[in-house]
């Protein structure tokens, strides 16, 4: 009789492991399926680039290939960048992508 209650106690916590287990998996979205992941702060915002966003790229990535767009580089670590003017005129959208990495930013239009 021991035994089956041990049997019993042990099919019992397994079943609530795999339950809690299935929970959390269910709840956490892949980051491929997650689409832009914003990757702005204060920091960048100071330097005049605003509104970081990366898809499938790291945001150290994605920090590097707006640094290097607003230095002038046309194709920031091998990405190839669009442009259009964003809100008010005052800022350039940025959409640049290579392979299927996008990182899209604005930029502070320099005085002129």
């Amino acid at each position: 009789m021991t035994h089956s209650r041990s049997a019993r106690r042990i099919l019992a916590s397994s079943g609530f492991v795999v339950l809690v287990v299935t929970c959390f998996c269910l709840a956490a979205k892949p980051t491929e399926a997650a689409g832009f992941r914003s990757c702005t702060n204060q920091k960048l915002e100071n330097k005049g680039i605003s509104q970081l966003r990366a898809s499938r790229a790291s945001c150290k990535l994605a920090r590097q290939v707006a640094y290097a767009r607003r230095g002038g580089d046309k194709m920031p670590k091998g990405f190839s960048c669009v442009s259009g003017t964003g809100s008010g005129g005052e800022l350039k959208a940025y959409s640049c992508s290579r392979q299927d990495r996008i990182v899209r930013f604005l930029l502070l239009k320099p005085a002129s």
